[in-house]
């Protein structure tokens, strides 16, 4: 998708920085005899006088980022071959999933390299790790201050012995800059060839150096929104579904109601598990007004589907075979909006729904940032960063609808509900002369369901809830952490370079569910209402006391209209919405402590060089909580949030580790022919898990430079990655892993 990018950018500096720029030839030059400072290349603690790895690494600039009309970091990522596509702004990546779980996290950005799972992944700043979003220990990208950014790097092998088995795949280490000065504001917007799609990304930076140079402090802010984009926007999207050779998606969500002759309802499989009975001594429990037996139409043609479709002329037909020429559907095709019906090449009715799939989803993000280092002696260096970000984002799935286990029954009264009826419409039974709920049908159903051994028992009707609106997650995430430590070298000894630091942060991520996911027991409840539940209320209900409870229902449900018609009306009232509705908020939480100290340096010289090397030692714990909502919870006598059959359950547990490593750089030879260096880099780490105990990582490495012109580098790296916290105390069954994680 192509995007018109609009930017400006405001920069006022003191002088010196404006000097600068002016001078930078002549520095060039007389650097060129000066000592190269040693630096710390992703991948590795030890510090080198070049910029070279023994691992495949690539670094990103920041313009990279900022040259871009997305506002999301991963969409610059994942231009790269290195990663495959992950959670990003695309409605089809694993961060548009409506359904909150342990380790989803809808909206968030995130990034898999080499297409081995998330948190395989490691993502740094700044060489520390960064605060996890969710159970499985993923970052978001949305947490990370862009507008900090002085560039990226990225390795994709050898790096598990130095920051852990959970950077099995690689490690991503952005940098954010160091020693800014000035002031900054940008802001950038952007908008797609189609005129929407608009993203906005407003910044500002802050920086000053303290006590005479010897501290700096930056200050920092960001605003970001990104606009949704509705699948209807897109031309491809919209020939794709006129073209005749393309598959539409089943009549699931579709309004079209259903009679299913096997009975195959909530209502009976519900009862039966309560009271299954025992074969010629206690009877099922009633079968939802049902009888035992079979009740098959006795007048009725054959399908090949599992159930009866009636159309919106209110006939009967079989959806995977609407072109019958004794029972067709004859309702509209290919009407080009809504929720539109068009026959597959296989024959079948299928259903695109044109109004409500996304293909980019909307993103709103704030962040707050601010970092600062001083200089307390010649050796000793403290720093401390700190970050937070809220992001919110919206989620839409599909529309769900009541079939199979959640089927629902309609009480049936051929002297009532059938058109043909002298009584049609009546309230009162004329045989027995009480009062009666209507439930009208049209015409053909009432033949149908007529010629039942037992007419007037209720029916089994499955169909779409488009009504009650798409499942839709509105997710807000809230994310901080605070870095401190010290830093410096060793007198004497400044060679030996040294850092001690604590990080603590927090993640907190409350999945609203507004619309989309309605409660069965009480849609069945509305169904058994007068007119499909007309003014129904929860007084009706027998054993019904009066508490402090609500419920009512003033449209009813657009079933079936009071002449036999079909009600194809596309909503209800607020109040029915609201009584059948489960609005819900499942919140998790995750706190990361870290306490990890490194030292480095040079031991002694050897022919080829010097002989370096990293040693360190880590303390790490993780503790997460998922509580789902209790409407939402797998903890329930039956699975009564419509089509949600993967239920979640409470999440709580902590894991920690203790860790130690350490690694070389030993040069063996050089300037010899065919060798102009040759260097191994062995490195083993060893973790100690209070769930699953000790085990080792371990590494060798090697870099081959033949000549100016050609350099061999390749290695062999052994990691076994600990379970994280949700993968051992998520529930099997109980709710749904990222197998994939």
């Amino acid at each position: 998708m192509k995007h018109r990018t609009f930017r400006s950018t405001t920069l006022s500096v003191v002088m010196a920085m404006l000097s600068l720029s002016i001078m930078v030839g002549d520095m060039a030059m007389a650097q060129g005899n000066e000592t190269l400072e040693e630096v710390t290349v992703t991948g590795s603690r030890i510090a080198r006088r070049d910029y070279t790895s023994q691992s495949p690494i690539v670094t990103i600039k920041s313009e990279t980022f900022e040259d871009r009309a997305n506002i999301g970091l991963e969409a610059a990522l994942n231009q790269m071959p290195q990663f495959n596509p992950s959670g990003n702004q695309a409605s089809l990546s694993t961060a548009s999933t409506p359904f909150p779980q342990a380790t989803s996290v809808p909206g968030a950005a995130t990034i898999d390299l080499r297409g081995i799972g998330t948190n395989r992944t490691l993502v740094l700043v700044d060489g520390r790790r960064t605060q996890p979003a969710n159970g499985s220990l993923i970052v978001d990208l949305n947490t990370i201050p862009s507008a900090a950014i002085a560039n990226i790097e990225v390795i994709t092998g050898g790096a598990a012995a130095v920051y852990g088995a959970d950077a099995l795949a690689g490690v991503v280490n952005i940098k954010l800059k160091k020693d800014f000065e000035g002031l900054e504001f940008s802001g950038q917007y952007g908008l797609s060839e189609a005129g929407d799609s608009e993203e906005t990304t407003i910044s500002g930076l802050f920086g000053a150096s303290v006590a005479d140079g010897r501290g700096n402090v930056l200050l920092g802010g960001n605003y970001s929104k990104r606009n949704g984009i509705l699948q209807k926007d897109r031309e491809f999207n919209r020939k794709g579904w006129d073209d005749p050779a393309t598959m539409a998606a089943g009549l699931g969500s579709s309004n079209l109601s259903q009679y299913d002759p096997a009975r195959s309802s909530a209502c009976s499989r519900y009862n039966f598990a309560i009271n299954p009975g025992i074969p010629g001594v206690i009877p099922p429990f009633p079968d939802c007004g049902q009888p035992s037996g079979p009740n098959s139409p006795t007048v009725a043609f054959p399908i090949t589907a599992a159930t009866y479709t009636i159309d919106q002329n209110g006939n009967l037909f079989d959806s995977n075979n609407p072109l019958s020429a004794t029972n067709p559907y004859t309702g509209p095709l290919n009407s080009g909006s809504g929720y539109e019906f068009k026959i597959n090449p296989d024959g079948t009715l299928g259903l695109n729904d044109r109004e409500h799939s996304y293909v980019q989803i909307p993103l709103e993000r704030y962040s707050a940032f601010g970092s600062a280092h001083y200089q307390v002696t010649d050796h000793i260096n403290m720093f401390a960063d700190a970050r937070y970000a809220e992001t919110f984002t919206t989620a839409k799935g599909f529309t769900s609808g009541v079939f199979s286990v959640w089927s629902v029954t309609i009480p049936y009264n051929p002297a009532i509900d059938d058109p043909a009826s002298a009584n049609f419409g009546d309230t009162i039974d004329p045989v027995t002369m009480m009062q009666v709920t209507r439930h009208p049908v049209p015409a053909a159903l009432a033949t149908m369901l007529n010629s039942r051994p037992v007419p007037d028992a209720p029916w089994t009707y499955a169909g779409g809830l488009d009504y009650l609106g798409n499942f839709d997650t509105q997710t807000t995430s809230h994310v901080y952490q605070i870095v401190g430590g010290f830093n410096g070298d060793i007198p004497g000894h400044e060679d030996w370079t040294w850092e001690v630091f604590g990080s603590h942060g927090k993640s907190y991520v409350n999945a609203y569910q507004p619309e989309g996911f309605p409660n069965l027991r009480r849609i069945q409840n509305v169904f058994n209402g007068d007119m499909y539940g007309q003014d129904f209320d929860i007084n009706t209900l027998p054993g019904f006391f009066p508490l402090a409870v609500t419920g009512h229902c003033t449209s009813g449900l657009p079933i079936f209209n009071a002449d036999g018609s079909v009600n194809d009306t596309p909503s209800v009232s607020k109040d029915c919405s609201d009584y059948m509705v489960m609005r819900m908020n499942d919140i998790s939480s995750l706190s990361q402590d870290v306490i990890e100290g490194n030292i480095q340096g040079g031991l002694f010289d050897l022919p080829a060089g010097q002989l370096r090397f990293a040693l360190g030692a880590d303390y790490r714990r993780e503790h997460f909580e998922f509580q789902p909502d209790s409407g939402y919870n797998a903890n329930q006598d039956f699975a009564d949030v419509v089509q949600n059959i993967i239920l979640p359950v409470a999440v709580d547990g902590i894991t920690d580790v203790k860790e130690v490593y350490a690694e070389l750089a030993i040069p063996v030879i050089k300037d010899l022919p065919f060798v102009k260096s040759f260097e191994i880099d062995p490195g083993v780490r060893w973790s100690d898990y209070n769930t699953t105990g000790g085990t080792p990582t371990y590494k060798i490495l090697g870099d081959w430079q033949v000549n100016d012109w050609i350099r061999l580098r390749g290695g062999w790296q052994v990691a076994t990655r600990s379970p994280n916290v949700a993968e051992l105390f998520t529930p099997l069954g109980g709710s749904a892993l990222d197998l994939n994680a």
